[in-house]
C-alpha cells in the first residue's frame, strides 16, 4: 500500500522489507535487499513519486545496508557477484536524485563511503577475474561481464556527482586496478581515467603530487614495457588526455621521463606515439597543438582533394555510362533491323515459294480442265479464260489508279466543300448586310411626306380611333365571350376532322377517275383483250394499286436519278407549293 506523496508518503513494501533485513542473518541479507530494485521497477513510471520513495528509503537506511553487505565477502555466496552488482546498481540508483535534509553528510561522508565500496568491488572482480583459469571461460566472461557493469555503475555516480571524481582517482583500490596488465580490464580502468579528465578540466592539478606521479608513472611503463598494443594505445591517449586537461602536467613529463622518446621506438606505426613525440619534441602544448592544427589542415585538404577527385570521377562515369547505354541503344537498334530485314527476307522468299506453289496448282488444274473439255471446244475454252483474265487485270488496274487518285479527289472535294461553306457565310453576310440596309431605310422619310401631310393623317387616325374606340367589357361578358369562342374551336375542331376525310374521299375519287381514264385511254381493243385486262377493269381497288405502283415507280426513278438533278426540280416544286399556299390563304 501507498499513500500520497510528501510527508505522509508511504510503501508497505518498503516497510516489510526493512523489518525482514532488520530480522535476517548476514548471509540473507544481500538477496533479501535486491527486492529494491523491484520497487524502484514499480515507479518508474511515476517519475513524480520516485524522489518520495529514495527518501523514505534513505529513512529506512536500506542504502546503508546495501553498502554494510557489498563490504562483505560475498564470494562465499551462490551467484554472489551478481548480487554484488545488482546491489551496486540499486545503491547508484538511490544516490541519484536524492536531496537529503543534511546535504554535507551526504556529500562528505555517505558518498565517499558508496564510492569506495564500488572501487573495492571493481578491484576484487578484477583480481578474481585475472586469477581464474583460462580454461574456465563461462566464469570468465561472467566475471567480465559483473566487471563491466560495476564500472557503468561508477561512470553513472560519478555523472551524478562530479566533486568525487578527484577521490576516485586518488583511491587506492583505483590504483591498484591501474596497476594490473590484463588488458581487458586495464583498458577499461584507462577509459574511466580518460573520461573523469576529459570531463573536469585541471582535475589532475586537483591530485596530490604522489598520486599524480604514481599515475603518470604507470602510463608511462604501460606504455613503453607492454606488449599489447591495446594497453599501448589506451595508455598514450589517457597520457595526452591528462597534458590537455592539465598543462603543467607536460613539462613535469618531459622533465621526469627524459627518455620517453626513445622508448617509444617500438611503436612507431602507431598515431597515437606521432602525437607523443610531438609532444616531447616540441615542450609546449600549444605549439603541439599548432602542429596537430596544421597537420588537420593537411589531412582537410587531402579529403577536399579527393573528394573533388572522386567527384570527377563520378562524372566521368556518368558520361562513360551514357556513352556506353548509346552505344547499347544503337547496337540494338541495328539489330533489330537486321532481323527485319531478314525477316523481310525470308516472307518474301515464302510469299514466291507460294506464289510458285500456287501457279503449279493453277497450271496443274487448267490441264485437267483441258483433258475434260472436248477438242473441238479448247480454243473457245482457251478464248474465254483469256477474256476472264483480261477483265481481272483490268479490274486491278482500274482499282490501282482509282486508289491513286484518291487523295487528289479528296483533296478537290475538300476544296469544293471548303469553298460552298465559304460562299454560304459569305451569302449569308452579305443578306445579313441587305437586311440591315433595309431596316435603316425605313427609319427614314417616306418621300413625300411633308409637314402639312403628317398633320392631315394624325387627324384621320385620330378620327378613325374615336369612330372605332373599344369597348370595355365587365368580367361576366369576358367570360360569355371566352366561353363562345371556345365552343367555337371545338365544332371547328370536330368540322375539320369530317373535311378531311371529304377531303381525302375527293382526293381518291379523283385518283380513281384519273385512273380510269387513263386505263380507257390505253385500254387494248376487243380482239386482242385478256383475261387480266379484264380483272384490271372489273376490280375496284385496281386503279389505286395501278396508281400506286406508278407513284412508288416515280419515287425509285427520284431516287436513282443524281442529286443535282433533283436540285434542278426544286423551283418547280416550289413554285407548285407556292400556288398551293396562295389557293389556300384565308386573307
Amino acid at each position: 500500500m501507498m499513500t500520497g506523496v510528501g510527508e505522509s508518503f508511504k510503501d508497505e513494501r518498503v516497510l516489510t522489507l526493512a523489518g525482514e533485513v532488520s530480522r535476517a542473518v548476514p548471509a540473507l541479507v544481500p538477496r533479501l535487499l535486491t527486492q529494491i530494485q523491484n520497487i524502484l521497477d514499480a515507479y518508474e513510471h511515476r517519475p513524480s513519486e520516485l524522489p518520495a520513495l529514495k527518501r523514505l528509503l534513505w529513512e529506512y537506511e536500506l542504502p546503508i545496508a546495501t553498502v554494510a553487505a557489498l563490504r562483505h565477502d560475498l564470494s562465499r555466496i551462490i551467484d554472489g557477484w551478481n548480487i554484488a552488482c545488482n546491489l551496486s546498481n540499486i545503491l547508484v540508483n538511490c544516490c541519484i536524485g536524492y536531496n537529503p535534509d543534511d546535504s554535507d553528510a551526504f556529500q562528505n561522508r555517505i558518498l565517499p563511503d558508496v564510492l569506495e565500496t564500488l572501487l573495492m568491488i571493481a578491484c576484487k572482480l578484477q583480481k578474481r577475474f585475472v586469477r581464474t583459469s583460462l580454461i574456465l571461460e563461462d566464469t570468465r566472461s561472467q566475471l567480465l561481464a559483473n566487471f563491466r557493469r560495476m564500472f557503468e555503475s561508477l561512470s553513472y555516480l560519478l555523472a551524478g556527482f562530479k566533486h568525487l571524481a578527484s577521490l576516485t582517482l586518488q583511491s587506492a583500490w583505483f590504483l591498484q586496478m591501474l596497476l594490473t596488465d590484463d588488458v581487458t580490464t586495464v583498458v577499461r580502468v584507462m577509459s574511466l581515467l580518460q573520461s573523469l579528465n576529459r570531463s573536469l578540466q585541471g582535475l589532475f592539478g586537483q591530485l596530490d603530487a604522489k598520486i599524480g606521479k604514481q599515475i603518470l608513472d604507470e602510463l608511462v611503463y604501460k606504455l613503453s614495457a607492454t606488449s599489447s598494443a591495446e594497453i599501448a594505445s589506451s595508455a598514450a591517449h589517457s597520457l595526452l588526455i591528462i597534458c590537455e586537461s592539465h598543462p603543467p602536467a607536460v613539462q613535469l613529463s618531459l622533465s621526469r621521463y627524459k627518455g620517453l622518446k626513445m622508448l617509444l621506438t617500438r611503436w612507431l606505426a602507431a598515431p597515437f606515439v606521432r602525437d607523443l613525440e610531438r609532444l616531447a619534441g616540441t615542450g609546449s602544448l600549444q605549439q603541439a597543438a599548432m602542429q596537430k592544427h596544421a597537420k588537420a589542415a593537411c589531412v582537410i585538404q587531402s579529403w577536399w582533394r579527393s573528394y573533388r577527385t572522386r567527384k570527377q570521377l563520378r562524372k566521368a562515369d556518368t558520361a562513360l555510362a551514357k556513352l556506353q547505354r548509346s552505344f547499347r541503344i544503337r547496337k540494338e537498334e541495328e539489330r533489330r533491323r537486321r532481323e527485319d530485314s531478314q525477316m523481310q527476307r525470308e516472307l518474301l522468299h515464302m510469299l514466291q515459294l507460294q506464289r510458285k506453289y500456287t501457279m503449279r496448282q493453277l497450271h496443274k488444274r487448267q490441264l485437267q480442265a483441258l483433258e475434260i473439255v472436248p477438242a473441238s471446244q479448247i480454243s473457245k475454252h482457251l478464248l474465254n479464260e483469256q477474256t476472264r483474265a483480261a477483265l481481272k487485270i483490268q479490274a486491278i488496274w482500274k482499282g490501282y489508279r482509282s486508289r491513286k487518285g484518291l487523295e487528289t479527289k479528296k483533296c478537290t472535294v475538300k476544296r469544293i466543300r471548303a469553298a460552298i461553306k465559304i460562299q454560304r457565310v459569305v451569302r449569308k453576310w452579305l443578306e445579313g448586310i441587305s437586311a440591315r440596309k433595309e431596316e435603316m431605310s425605313s427609319w427614314y422619310r417616306p418621300p413625300g411626306l411633308t409637314d402639312a401631310r403628317r398633320v392631315e393623317l394624325q387627324a384621320r387616325i385620330m378620327a378613325w380611333r374615336e369612330a372605332h374606340q373599344v369597348v370595355e367589357r365587365s368580367r361576366e361578358e369576358q367570360e360569355t365571350l371566352h366561353n363562345s369562342v371556345q365552343d367555337l374551336v371545338k365544332c371547328n375542331a370536330i368540322l375539320s376532322k369530317v373535311t378531311r376525310r371529304r377531303q381525302q374521299h375527293r382526293e381518291a375519287l379523283l385518283g380513281t377517275i384519273n385512273m380510269d381514264a387513263n386505263l380507257l385511254l390505253n385500254a387494248p381493243t376487243l380482239s386482242s383483250i385478256t383475261e387480266s385486262d379484264v380483272s384490271i377493269f372489273a376490280c375496284r381497288s385496281g386503279p389505286v394499286a395501278a396508281k400506286a405502283r406508278q407513284s412508288h415507280s416515280e419515287q425509285m426513278l427520284l431516287l436513282h436519278r443524281p442529286w443535282w438533278r433533283n436540285l434542278q426540280d426544286e423551283p418547280q416544286n416550289r413554285e407548285y407549293k407556292e400556288e398551293d399556299s396562295e389557293n389556300w390563304k384565308v386573307f
